[in-house]
């Protein structure tokens, strides 16, 4: 009764949070660069007097065997508390005093593992299946609940593999393959076959079962090896199985964040968070069809709250705009679900940590769309290979870094008193994995819908939240699912679909069942071969978008957004003003009588050359008119 309890309060807890007040500006401070108490007390002031409401510390493992990190962490919990600022913990994968990180030389000790059998490359560690490192989350997450699960100071925790699971050292699921060109699993090892098997157990009671269901003849479930692809051919249903696995890891994620969760809420009430990399759903766009398992809409509808990592990098062609984008509409179907957001880490790099304005006003403005509790700045205390970049704030040794303390700290005090508006959304896409394990058409649907999101305003929802789809709205749903959800459920689905006067998008064969059920509804059909014939995932989604683009329902919502959608152009209004960045020198065209539906008057563009903006729109009397933008000032218009 005492948990169940203490689970019920942080719930309540939780959407408290998420009555939004505004963004509470922060930082991270790393124990890699706090090497003594004196330090810790030194960072907390300097982070202080740059603004901070919040701070993320990202201390050693086991830190209750480093006696100096642990009198470290605990002066800057009073330090911060003299302060006014609050804490949370995350990750907890720095350096030891001694310079040993426990993590990687006790628990993260093996490289992970593509399905070429290549080891993967040394950023990328065995994860899946390690019991000693899910122990270790166990441990840490203990630690803190009990020690400090009860202070008013703490605000939420994200620990181990639950920070980044697709691209970090601690999740290490995907890798990209040159092999292949797209992304791979990366947990083709012993221990990921072991779990494999452990999944397998609880999903199939008999090896009968499995066979029928693989298309095998296993005589054990020992005996059933890793699909390496969704053509496997020690698999007569390859599809299926590789289908399985990815579904083994996403059911591994979340069993993690699960058991974390209960022993952290026997103490704490603070959310215990699941943090996503903006980078993920590039992740999911350019993988395997059957990546379509890892159900993230569904991880988010659970979790207390989501942590968020927001960065810009130059590895990609456009900094990484697209991928976070996508990942902000993603989030904001769990923000409006009554979730509290938290940009737990932010930044750009090029590759060093910039100060570069296009990107770092990307970056720290471009995720209040989702309407964040807090955005953290994540090179405050900090270096790389000796050097300290011009967006790092402070050095190890705790002096002020100039202009990056000043510049980062004006635009981080700016976040408290905006207004953000969210983007009214084109469409909502309802995730129904198992859809995927049926049609690889839903596949190639899910990953181009991914890839969309990031220029087209949407929602990403599982398929359980239905419910929360407004009237009029266009739903995008996979093929096959008619299928796989049971028949009463897609009557009450079809139901909702007829009474709030939605168009329910899908392909041909699907709409024609969805329409014997419910004759009432309203369908409209797309070729979802079309996206999988594509040869890059930018050519599906243009293909995806001028198919929505003929339904006069998302043409409608499409020309209430300010400015015209295409890939490249990102924009966000707070208040009437409108914030604009550009990728490329094509024109940007705007909406005026959408503008001004939205009350907007002025609006600053920024792009990517430094070179100003030009931004054309059509007047009432059906002609033309251009302006010229000076690159990141405010210019009236219309």
């Amino acid at each position: 009764m005492y948990h169940r309890r203490v689970i019920f309060l942080c719930g309540m807890l939780a959407l408290v949070m998420s009555a939004w007040a505004g963004t509470q500006p922060g930082y991270t401070l790393h124990f890699n660069f706090l090497h003594s108490p004196a330090a810790a007390r030194q960072s907390i002031q300097l982070a202080a007097a740059a603004g901070a409401r919040l701070v993320s510390l990202v201390p050693p493992a086991h830190i209750w065997e480093d006696h100096n990190s642990l009198a470290s962490l605990e002066v800057a919990l009073a330090e911060a508390k003299r302060c006014h600022i609050s804490i949370i913990f995350s990750r907890m994968d720095a350096c030891q005093t001694n310079g040993m990180n426990w993590l990687f030389n006790y628990a993260l000790v093996k490289p992970g593992q593509l399905p070429n059998g290549i080891a993967s490359v040394d950023w990328f560690c065995a994860t899946v299946g390690n019991h000693p490192f899910e122990r270790w989350q166990r441990e840490e997450t203990a630690f803190y609940a009990q020690r400090f699960g009860h202070s008013p100071q703490l605000k939420a925790a994200a620990i181990g593999g639950l920070v980044e699971p697709f691209v970090s050292q601690r999740g290490s699921l995907l890798q990209w393959s040159e092999a292949t060109q797209c992304y791979e699993i990366a947990q083709y090892t012993p221990e990921g076959l072991e779990e494999w098997h452990h999944w397998l157990q609880r999903r199939y009671q008999q090896v009968a079962d499995l066979n029928t269901a693989y298309g095998t003849n296993f005589t054990a479930v020992t005996a059933v090896p890793l699909p390496i692809d969704n053509t496997d051919e020690r698999f007569g249903k390859a599809r299926a199985a590789y289908f399985d696995w990815v579904a083994c890891l996403n059911d591994w994620v979340m069993t993690q964040y699960r058991e974390n969760r209960r022993i952290w809420h026997q103490y704490a009430r603070a959310p215990f968070l699941l943090q996503l990399s903006g980078f993920a759903m590039d992740k999911i766009a350019r993988g395997q069809p059957e990546f379509a398992a890892f159900d993230i809409p569904a991880w988010l509808q659970e979790t207390d709250a989501t942590g968020l990592s927001l960065y810009t990098y130059s590895g990609y062609e456009d900094c990484g705009h697209n991928t976070d984008m996508a990942t902000l509409h993603l989030v904001a179907g769990a923000r409006e679900a009554g979730k509290s957001v938290i940009i737990m880490e932010s930044g750009g790099e090029t590759p060093e940590v910039t100060l570069d304005p296009h990107e770092l006003s990307f970056v720290l403005r471009a995720g209040m769309q989702v309407k964040p509790a807090a955005q953290l700045y994540e090179y405050f205390r900090y270096q790389r290979d000796g050097r300290v970049d011009p967006g790092m704030m402070v050095d190890p040794d705790g002096k002020v870094h100039q202009p990056g303390y000043t510049q980062v700290g004006q635009l981080l005090s700016q976040l408290a008193t905006m207004q953000p508006e969210t983007a009214s959304p084109c469409f909502y896409y309802l995730s129904v994995p198992l859809a995927t394990r049926e049609s690889a058409e839903a596949g190639y649907l899910n990953r181009t819908v991914y890839n969309l999101a990031g220029w087209v305003p949407c929602r990403l929802l599982p398929w359980a939240s239905y419910q929360r789809v407004p009237t009029g709205m266009v739903v995008l749903v996979p093929p096959a699912l008619a299928k796989v959800i049971p028949a009463d459920q897609l009557h009450a689905f079809l139901a909702v679909a007829v009474s709030r006067g939605w168009t329910v998008v899908t392909d041909g064969e699907t709409c024609k069942a969805l329409a014997q059920l419910a004759p009432k509804v309203t369908t409209y059909p797309i070729s979802c071969a079309e996206l999988a014939d594509a040869s890059y995932v930018e050519e599906a989604a243009e293909a995806l978008y001028q198919q929505l683009d003929g339904l006069s329902a998302f043409r409608q919502k499409a020309d209430a957004q300010p400015v015209a959608l295409r890939p490249g152009v990102y924009w966000q209004q707070v208040d009437d003003r409108l914030y604009l960045w550009v990728d490329d020198e094509t024109p940007v065209r705007l909406h005026p009588q959408a503008c001004r539906s939205l009350g907007i008057t002025r609006v600053w563009g920024s792009t990517k050359s430094g070179h100003q903006l030009i931004a054309s729109w059509i007047d009432e009397g059906g002609h033309t008119r251009t302006l010229a933008l000076p690159c990141r000032q405010w210019r009236t218009i219309f």
